[in-house]
C-alpha cells in the first residue's frame, strides 16, 4: 500500500527548493488584488464578516465558492493578504508533494523526486502564491484527485472511486472547470476492475459528485433564481461560440445589472452563433486548444502589481514559456514511451481539454494540468527493472 510520506532526501530537497523559490517571489510584495482577484477578496471578506456570499449587497454565483471560502478563513482570524500569500506557499508545496505521489504511484521513487523537482521550479507555479487567484487551491486539489484516480485505476474498488468522487466535488467547488475530473474518472472506471466494479463505479462516482454539489445548486436556486452552479457559464459559452468568436475571445456586453440576465444573454448569444455557423465547434477547435495549451505566461501580468517593467516582463514570459515547452516536449515523449501505464493521466488531460472546447480556453485554465505534465515529463527517466 502506498503510504502518504515523502520517502527520500532528494524528494525533500525538491520540496525545500520549491518553498524557497515561492517565498522569494512572495516576499517581493504583499500580493495583488486586481481583476478576478479583487472579486475573490471581496467575497472572502463578505463571508468572514457574516454578510453571506454576496457582491455589492446581492447574492452571487458568478464564482464557485471554494476559493473565497478559503480566503475567509484568514480574514476571520484577523489576518490580511500577506498571510494568505504564505498560505498559498503551503498550498504550492502540497502540489509538489502530490505531483511526486502521482509519479511514484505510476513509476518509482526516482521518477517521483524528478517530477517533484519539475513542479517545484516551474516558473508559472513559483509566481502563483503571490496572487489571489483560485489556482492556488485548485492545483493541489486537482493533483490530489489525480493521485486518487491513479490509485483507483490500479486497484479498482467502490471505496476508492467514492473517495475520488469526494475529491472531485471539492475541486469543482473551487473551479467548475474540474468537471473534466468526473468525466475522466467515469471513463476510466468503465474499463478497470471486475465487472461489478466497472458497472457500479461510474454511476457511484457521478451520483456522489453531483450529490455533494447539490447544496450549492439549491442555494443558487433559492438566492438568485437559477439552480446552475455558476452564472458565468453563459458568458464563457458566448465568448467561445458566439457570433464573431475567434476560438478564445469575442466581445460581450457585460453591463447588464443582473448576473442571471447576463448568463441567459450569454447562452442566447452562443445559440445564435451556433445557428449561424453550426461547424464552429470544429473550425474553432485548433484556436481554442492553442489558447489553452500554447503558453504558460498567464500569471506574469498579475505578478507585477502596477506598471509592468517591459524588459522584466518579457524576460519572465520567455522563462515561463521555455520551461513549459520543454516540459510539454518531455511529457509527449513520456506518453509515447509509457502509453498503457499513464493512460489515466492521458484520459484526464483529454477530458480537461474537452472542457476548454466547450467554452473557451486560456492558459490559466490549463494550470491544474501542470503537475500531470511534470509527472509525464519525469517518466522519460523511468527504466523498469529487468
Amino acid at each position: 500500500m502506498t503510504r502518504f510520506v515523502i520517502p527520500n532526501w532528494k524528494w525533500r530537497i525538491a520540496c525545500g527548493v520549491g518553498v524557497l523559490a515561492r517565498l522569494a517571489c512572495a516576499l517581493l510584495g504583499p500580493g495583488t488584488s486586481v481583476a478576478d482577484e479583487a472579486d475573490y477578496v471581496t467575497l472572502g471578506r463578505a463571508l468572514a464578516e457574516g454578510r453571506g456570499y454576496a457582491m455589492h449587497g446581492h447574492a452571487t454565483a458568478n464564482w464557485m465558492p471554494g476559493w473565497p471560502a478559503w480566503l475567509s478563513l484568514f480574514f476571520r482570524a484577523g489576518l490580511g493578504l500577506r498571510a494568505v500569500v504564505f498560505g498559498n506557499v503551503a498550498l504550492g508545496v502540497a502540489a509538489i508533494v502530490f505531483t511526486g505521489l502521482i509519479a511514484r504511484e505510476l513509476f518509482d521513487t526516482r521518477v517521483a523526486w524528478i517530477a517533484a523537482a519539475c513542479a517545484s521550479l516551474l516558473p508559472s507555479l513559483v509566481l502563483l502564491p503571490r496572487l489571489m487567484l483560485s489556482e492556488n487551491l485548485a492545483i493541489p486539489l486537482f493533483a490530489f484527485a489525480t493521485w486518487l484516480l491513479v490509485r483507483a485505476a490500479r486497484a479498482p474498488s467502490l471505496g476508492r472511486w467514492a473517495l475520488f468522487a469526494v475529491a472531485t466535488a471539492a475541486c469543482v467547488y473551487v473551479r467548475d472547470f474540474a468537471f473534466g475530473l468526473m468525466a475522466a474518472g467515469a471513463f476510466v472506471a468503465l474499463l478497470r476492475g471486475p465487472l461489478t466494479t466497472r458497472v457500479l463505479s461510474p454511476v457511484a462516482l457521478v451520483l456522489i459528485t453531483m450529490f455533494l454539489l447539490l447544496p450549492w445548486s439549491v442555494r443558487n436556486n433559492l438566492e438568485i433564481g437559477r439552480g446552475r452552479l455558476t452564472t458565468s457559464t453563459g458568458a464563457n459559452t458566448c465568448i467561445g461560440f458566439g457570433e464573431g468568436a475567434t476560438g478564445g475571445y469575442r466581445v460581450m456586453n457585460l453591463d447588464t445589472t443582473s448576473e442571471v440576465d447576463r448568463n441567459d444573454d450569454g447562452f442566447r448569444c452562443a445559440r445564435a452563433g451556433l445557428r449561424r455557423d453550426p461547424l464552429s465547434p470544429l473550425t474553432l477547435a485548433p484556436a481554442k486548444l492553442s489558447r489553452f495549451f500554447a503558453y504558460d505566461d498567464w500569471d506574469v501580468d498579475d505578478f507585477f502589481a502596477g506598471p509592468i517593467p517591459p524588459m522584466g516582463a518579457l524576460a519572465l514570459r520567455v522563462l515561463c514559456n521555455v520551461a513549459y515547452w520543454l516540459l510539454c516536449a518531455l511529457a509527449v515523449l513520456g506518453i509515447g514511451e509509457h502509453r498503457v501505464r499513464i493512460a489515466p493521466l492521458f484520459v484526464l488531460i483529454v477530458f480537461t481539454a474537452m472542457m476548454a472546447l466547450a467554452s473557451f480556453g486560456v492558459g490559466r485554465f490549463h494550470a491544474p494540468l501542470l503537475p500531470l505534465l511534470a509527472a509525464l515529463a519525469a517518466s522519460t527517466w523511468y527504466r523498469p527493472a529487468s
